[in-house]
């Protein structure tokens, strides 16, 4: 289409010649063609991929063409959960030490337009899925500098078995040389003992590691024997709450230590930094309550996370969908919902159980096709909320604490618009709550 200030690229960039075949596949334009850029999304097996390979048809990903053009040194982070913090983190340390670097990755814009400006003493910091390892395994990637947050079951839909995943996550230590770094979460017992050639550094729980998480503290142990330690409160520094981030947090600083930054470089990133979007990020305060989005949760683990990151009384507001993975019963969930949308169940369910072992009451759970439960009659339920609505939701809690102003917290999920303005009707059934 022509240039209407909505699109990043309009017909005129276009060289002619180009041929658009949008809507539909066709055999030919797989067999007949120069190269298939496949999205990593597009799982393994996929007819119109297997058709080009079997017609010899090179296939590439976006991210393998990045890799192959580009010059600078690289810090890539993988792991099921907290990389898109553990990467935005290290982007902001390696700033802070004065390093030019380059952020990349399901967090970044594509690098590829730049990538000939990035220089060869350049860092490239680099979120990376399990989808995008698969494909740079192909070509022997090998970042200078790997971090792998953590392991648990996770697009098991994709990848089919538990070993699959594991080894598309394990190609980001594969081709690491001596003189790389693998750093690793010695907490995971899994991750642990992933093989690698690179030098390790471990960041976890235990005065082992070379980076410790003791409470709101890391330990940052001196590897040179001749430093002192040195230790570094996050509770002054640090906007993002809950155990996972500290321990994201520690692993960046490991990175941030092995590319020259300084204790008082590192305390500056820190201080910077602004957490994410939709990781725990607060997005409104009302009746003592502070209501944060957590939809980037999609697993049950990270959902757990969010969880624990409060010590207050916690409303959950949870939806989703199955994308394989351990079968999570019901449990007391059942018992207080009855769903029509049954996938929403796996991350709904253990994320429940741990409300429970908390000593948490209270589960609201948001989705498109919901009934009460007679016995839960006093559970409040939404098809979608914006901001006004979770005040009235607060009030809506109030009113069944007996006026009492209790704190809680509200983890929003993806289901939610936060930014749109629906009705509300304050005259309608609060136990039948809907927009």
């Amino acid at each position: 289409k022509e240039c209407d200030g909505s699109s990043d690229v309009c017909s005129s960039d276009l060289r002619d010649g180009i041929n658009f075949k949008l809507g539909r596949h066709d055999p030919p334009d797989f067999t007949q063609t120069d190269l298939v850029v496949v999205n990593p999304a597009v799982a393994p097996g996929n007819e119109f991929v297997e058709l080009a390979r079997r017609s010899g048809v090179p296939l590439t990903t976006e991210m393998s063409l990045f890799w192959e053009r580009n010059h600078g040194r690289v810090a890539a982070i993988t792991g099921s959960n907290g990389k898109s913090t553990t990467t935005a983190l290290t982007h902001a340390l390696f700033q802070a030490s004065g390093k030019k670097c380059w952020l990349v990755g399901n967090i970044g814009r594509s690098l590829l337009p730049v990538v000939d400006e990035i220089a060869a003493e350049d860092w490239v910091v680099l979120e990376l899925s399990s989808f995008q390892l698969e494909w740079l395994n192909q070509i022997k990637a090998r970042p200078d500098i790997a971090i792998v947050t953590n392991f648990s079951p996770n697009h098991l839909d994709w990848h089919l078995t538990l070993e699959n995943y594991r080894s598309a996550k394990q190609a980001l230590l594969h081709w690491q040389r001596p003189t790389d770094l693998a750093i690793l979460n010695a907490d995971d017992l899994d991750v642990s003992q992933w093989p690698t050639a690179a030098r390790r550094a471990f960041f976890g729980t235990s005065n082992a590691c070379d980076c410790q998480v003791e409470g709101t503290q890391l330990i940052v142990r001196a590897s040179d024997g001749q430093s002192q330690d040195w230790k570094l409160d996050l509770t002054e520094h640090f906007k993002s709450p809950g155990a996972h981030n500290r321990m994201n947090a520690a692993a960046a600083v490991l990175a941030a230590l092995h590319v020259g930054a300084t204790p008082e470089e590192i305390i500056a990133g820190i201080q910077a930094f602004e957490p994410l979007p939709h990781r725990l990020q607060l997005v409104a305060e009302h009746s003592g309550r502070c209501f944060y989005n957590d939809s980037i949760a999609t697993t049950p683990e990270s959902a757990i996370c969010g969880l624990q990151s409060f010590d207050r009384p916690i409303v959950l507001l949870a939806g989703g969908y199955e994308r394989g993975g351990p079968d999570a019963s019901p449990g007391a969930l059942q018992r207080m919902i009855r769903l029509n949308a049954m996938t929403a169940w796996n991350i709904a369910a253990p994320a429940w159980q741990q409300m429970k072992r908390q000593g948490y009451g209270r589960l609201v759970f948001i989705g498109a096709r919901l009934a009460i439960d007679p016995v839960a009659g006093k559970d409040h339920f939404a098809y979608a909320a914006s901001k006004s609505l979770l005040f009235r939701f607060s009030e809506m809690l109030n009113a069944d604490a007996g006026g009492s102003n209790l704190a809680s917290a509200v983890l929003v999920p993806a289901t939610i618009d936060t930014a749109s303005n629906r009705s509300w009707n304050p005259g309608a059934d609060r136990s039948t709550w809907v927009t």
